[in-house]
């Protein structure tokens, strides 16, 4: 006959770090793919209703009611028993139209959804070179640290606001994948690393970006998208505020 034993204390915790910390980046993911340009796979989830389904999912792993987070969901999930019976296409059309309008133009976007226009002092009516910014190539210098190159296939700046969302799936990534391994040191590590991303880039910005995203647009989608984007960035950029030492990281729940 097996004995089976009880793991220890430090497995035990290890393990249910390693769960939420893999729940925050795969809110992260998720929450990525709905500020790049629209795909028909990408659409295709969101009217059979898997995309919010699974956001929900992993973000309720992440924050409880008392503390008010849960509450972000509530638009998308609105949002979504809108959907019944709607054509991929016409959807996918919808977006399209609006997530230019929104964030490419032509002419002027409605919202810069760049990092460097958020601190670039411009003269004028100049506008900051988007790649060469200082801001772009502090971003991308993070990137390299963390031991990561830009895809030659993603033709957005590196201080775009989905690829700064992926960068931190990135990180709380590795350091999930270091709590499963028992891996103290490198968790921190990489806890530390997304606390000084977020503190020195995303969490600065990023909540005005949301903000103008749900006073500009004119589709439903986005305005619910990017106040939920705007209260997880509330909720993790306070988090940075009370834990910056090399202890055991809390998670979102307060």
């Amino acid at each position: 006959m097996v004995v089976q034993t009880k793991p220890d204390a430090a497995d035990a915790a290890f393990s249910k770090l390693a769960f939420l910390t893999m729940a925050r980046a795969n809110v992260f993911r998720l929450l990525a793919f709905a500020f790049y340009d629209p795909t028909l796979e990408f659409i295709q989830q969101l009217v059979s209703g898997s995309y919010i389904s699974e956001l929900h999912g992993y973000y309720s792993d992440l924050v409880t009611h008392h503390n008010g987070g849960i509450e972000a969901l509530e638009r998308l999930k609105e949002y979504q028993s809108s959907l019944s019976g709607r054509a991929t296409t016409e959807l996918l059309k919808e977006l399209k139209v609006e997530y230019a309008r929104l964030f490419i133009g032509p002419g002027h976007p409605a919202v810069q959804p760049y990092e460097t226009f958020y601190y670039e002092k411009l003269k004028g009516d100049s506008q900051p070179l988007l790649m060469v910014s200082p801001a772009a190539m502090a971003v991308e210098k993070a990137y390299r640290e963390a031991g990561i190159a830009m895809s030659k296939e993603l033709r957005e700046p590196p201080d775009h606001f989905a690829v700064e969302l992926e960068f931190l799936f990135y990180l709380s990534k590795k350091e999930s994948d270091a709590w499963a391994e028992g891996d103290n040191d490198a968790a921190n590590k990489w806890h530390r690393c997304e606390l000084a991303f977020i503190d020195g880039h995303l969490g600065r910005w990023g909540q005005r970006f949301c903000s103008k995203v749900q006073k500009e647009s004119l589709h439903p989608f986005y305005r619910s998208i990017s106040y939920f984007a705007g209260t997880l960035l509330k909720l993790v950029s306070s988090n940075t505020a009370v834990h910056r030492s090399d202890e055991t990281p809390s998670t979102i729940e307060n």
